[in-house]
């Protein structure tokens, strides 16, 4: 049996990506070359704001009309035990009565940015899976969280009326990565003016794109088909102007990166370092350690992976 006849069965494509989350890159390279070339959408915006709601109002629009809908929601993971609330199955429980949908919740695992290590990953898994729509849903934690930019072809921002001013607003990193912003929860505060603000701010990307700002208050459906006439309009944007296969590349530069940088997070969470801290105590040069720890991730764990 295919890699791709396996992905069309659910359980097998969970078990997938596990495999991949524990640090299978053979696998993860095998099912890049499987990719569709799916449309990624990312989410993200501060807690609160209505990231769940918003992707479960976009995705039950989009499943009516055909769609396949892969979703994942990045969660936060604990500092000191690396756990995990995972409740995206539970914030999206209207989805369950639809077939073409799969919801993957996963942990931060301790890394910044708003993702985990293997996102990247699990997308290819739910793009090879011929999922033709995907969500990821970022952390939620604020100004920081922009490494979505680096995987999905279209990031919406949602802001709420109540949050913050306009000070605050133009120092938040996530008003240079957004192709769609949103004014979320517009009923419970002064929307018009937040949207004037936005408009105000955002300028034309150098690639020529000029970020839209739609006013919604999801959980009543108001704005929904707005969003997705926008969603329609970006991708095509996307399509014509040679942005997708840049978008494909940049996904893979940053699972690259990501992997690497994963090995390296398990070397510094080992009881090495200890000793490395001891030395230093003593006295032994910083530059030298940092050299003898980057030669361990390029030696002895780029051969056979940590384990």
């Amino acid at each position: 049996m295919n890699i791709e006849e396996i992905l069309l069965d659910k359980k097998e494509m969970s078990k997938i990506m596990t495999r991949i989350e524990n640090g299978d890159e053979d696998l993860s390279s095998e099912i890049l070359k499987h990719i569709k070339g799916a449309r990624i959408i990312g989410v993200t915006g501060v807690p609160g704001s209505g990231k769940s709601t918003l992707i479960t109002k976009l995705s039950s629009r989009l499943l009516e009309k055909g769609h396949r809908i892969g979703i994942i929601g990045v969660d936060p993971s604990s500092p000191f035990s690396g756990g995990a609330v995972l409740g995206d199955r539970v914030r999206m429980k209207d989805l369950n009565r639809f077939e073409n949908v799969f919801i993957r919740s996963i942990s931060t695992r301790g890394k910044i940015g708003g993702l985990s290590y293997y996102t990247a990953d699990l997308v290819n898994v739910l793009d090879a899976a011929g999922y033709d729509t995907i969500f990821i849903e970022t952390v939620g934690t604020g100004q920081d969280e922009v490494d979505v930019f680096n995987i999905a072809h279209t990031i919406i921002v949602l802001q709420v009326p109540t949050l913050g001013d306009e000070v605050q607003i133009i120092k938040a990193g996530q008003l240079e990565i957004g192709d769609i912003y949103i004014v979320n929860k517009a009923d419970q505060g002064p929307a018009d003016e937040k949207i004037k603000e936005l408009n105000l701010i955002l300028k034309k990307r150098e690639n020529g794109w000029q970020p839209l700002v739609i006013k919604t208050v999801a959980v009543k459906n108001v704005g929904i088909e707005e969003i997705i006439n926008a969603l329609d309009e970006h991708w095509n944007f996307v399509k014509e102007t040679g942005l997708f296969k840049r978008k494909i590349n940049s996904r893979i530069k940053y699972m690259l990166k990501q992997h690497a940088l994963e090995k390296l997070d398990k070397i510094m969470e080992s009881e090495v370092v200890d000793s490395y801290a001891e030395q230093i105590i003593k006295g032994r040069n910083m530059h030298e350690i940092v050299n003898e720890i980057i030669n361990k991730v390029g030696g002895e764990y780029g051969k056979g992976g940590i384990v």
